[in-house]
């Protein structure tokens, strides 16, 4: 049960009129939070009640290592039990998400020595969210046995943290120090504010349903069949890519941060307008913005201190790497993660250095060239292996010569109709709009929330509307068979 489904909103709505009207008190906090917990424990089983098990024996053991991390003096001790529940957690990370890869990393060496040598693969389910509320609890843990905050005495408050439901299946990934003291505390209903949710949240289902689905009927379409692409599909496919990741995955986090935000709950941002940020440094420092500083905290400044730009450089491509293979099991993901650390060193000076000079045509170019590299590096992001990815990069040198008929036929094969194709490419400008309009006058953006009523309502009336009529796919012309996609009507990053 998803977000985007209406059996969920349903729930939700007689959960918040529940809440507002019984839980939400100081004398009943403890009843809210168990409240919470159960919900969220009810919404995670509804994709398998076998995960719970999971989550409740990683939650459990840091409850428990949390407590005993802040009376234990002895430090090797201490570092006995921080050691233990990393070692838990990314055990199970490990092998629910990574033990096929594991495998098939070390099968040719153990063919080499040991040829008729058989390795098992595991063919079981990933359990949705693993790799978000495992990040979750190792830095409570990490946080407790640095000091920077005092150990959960609470076992229902604690478990109500890891679990909390708008953010358990795709973040953000929120730390202890902000997130864990909202439970100790009962919020006001601010009618303000709840609007103010409302509308983030019709804008975040916009982005995925009406805008990230569509575009996913394309791009499954174009990576399910990378021999039919031509250099004109491969670039639309890669540019809808980028835009249907970024829609699915800040819908979802608008929708988590509304959500929460109606609960009395305030959640981290994890996006910050990636698509128009200066280099490629800039553009990962505000895409997925709480796995970003996760990586900079733990793993990052973990590392010995960088005696110069060599070392610096080693830790950066490590932490991508690692970052890589956090979205996926795969050396796709691994040399996507490379990838981008690559980039970093080798475009960003020249970004920055053009940035710097009197000419705006050359800074502008430079960016361009910046976001296309990252752009590109998504194929191997979407691509199931690194032999697909090859055929989709042969793909851009296919300049068929053709005229419109047939250029207009070569793009119907892919899923969407002429007229789908002119509103998803209106839909991805009114995206950019809005963008720019935050990014750059935000006195503008500040007037719309605060301004004349009429505005907002008119805005949740059209963005209502256009999930109404424009966010349904099958049966319509020229919208493909949205049963026949690759499960365009989940959100991407759940998987992770």
């Amino acid at each position: 049960m998803g977000f985007e489904g209406f059996k969920f909103w349903f729930c939700f709505s007689l959960f918040f009129l529940l809440y507002w009207r019984f839980l939400n008190f100081d004398s009943r906090i403890q009843y809210r939070n168990l409240c919470l917990l159960i919900v969220s424990f009810l919404f995670y089983a509804s994709w398998d009640w076998r995960f719970l098990g999971i989550i409740l024996t990683s939650s459990v053991l840091d409850f428990v290592v949390g407590i005993r991390l802040e009376s234990q003096k002895n430090e090797a001790k201490r570092k006995n039990l921080l050691v233990s529940s990393l070692v838990l957690n990314l055990g199970f990370l490990a092998l629910f998400k990574y033990h096929n890869f594991f495998i098939d990393a070390a099968e040719p060496i153990f063919r080499f020595f040991l040829p008729s040598a058989s390795l098992t693969h595991l063919s079981w389910v990933l359990p949705v969210g693993i790799s978000f509320y495992t990040f979750q609890t190792i830095s409570y843990t990490i946080d407790v046995y640095r000091g920077t905050i005092k150990a959960e005495r609470d076992p229902i408050t604690f478990l109500t943290y890891v679990a909390f439901f708008p953010q358990l299946l795709a973040g953000p990934i929120e730390r202890a120090k902000t997130l864990m003291p909202q439970f100790h505390r009962a919020h006001r209903f601010e009618l303000d504010a709840m609007k103010k949710a409302f509308l983030r949240i019709l804008w975040g289902a916009f982005k995925k349903v009406v805008i990230a689905d569509r575009l996913a009927i394309f791009v499954n379409q174009a990576y399910a069949h990378p021999e039919d692409l031509t250099t004109l599909t491969t670039v639309t496919a890669i540019v809808f890519f980028v835009f249907q990741l970024y829609c699915d995955f800040s819908g979802y986090c608008d929708m988590a941060i509304g959500m929460a935000k109606l609960l009395g709950f305030e959640l981290s941002e994890n996006f910050r307008r990636p698509l128009l940020a200066g280099n490629i440094r800039s553009v990962y420092q505000r895409w997925h913005i709480t796995i970003h500083n996760w990586f900079k905290e733990y793993v990052y400044f973990a590392l010995p201190a960088h005696k110069n730009n060599l070392h610096r450089g080693v830790k950066v491509l490590f932490v991508f790497s690692l970052a890589g293979l956090w979205h996926g099991s795969g050396f796709n993901f691994l040399l996507w993660g490379v990838m981008n650390g690559v980039l970093i060193f080798s475009l960003d000076p020249l970004i920055d250095a053009a940035s710097r000079t009197q000419s705006r045509v050359l800074g502008i170019v430079t960016r361009g060239i910046g976001h296309a590299a990252v752009y590109l590096s998504l194929v191997f992001f979407r691509s199931e292996t690194l032999q697909e990815a090859g055929v989709v990069f042969r793909s851009l040198s296919k300049w068929n010569e053709m005229n419109s008929l047939a250029l207009s036929e070569h793009f119907l094969q892919f899923g969407l109709g002429i007229v789908e194709l002119s509103v998803a490419l209106t839909l991805i400008a009114i995206v950019l709009l809005v963008e720019c309009i935050q990014e750059y006058s935000p006195a503008a953006h500040r007037r719309f929330h605060q301004g004349h009523g009429l505005f907002r309502w008119s805005s949740a009336l059209v963005l209502s509307l256009g999930i109404v009529l424009l966010g349904f796919y099958d049966g319509r012309e020229g919208a493909g068979n949205a049963k026949d996609d690759l499960a365009q009507d989940e959100f991407i990053y759940e998987q992770f």
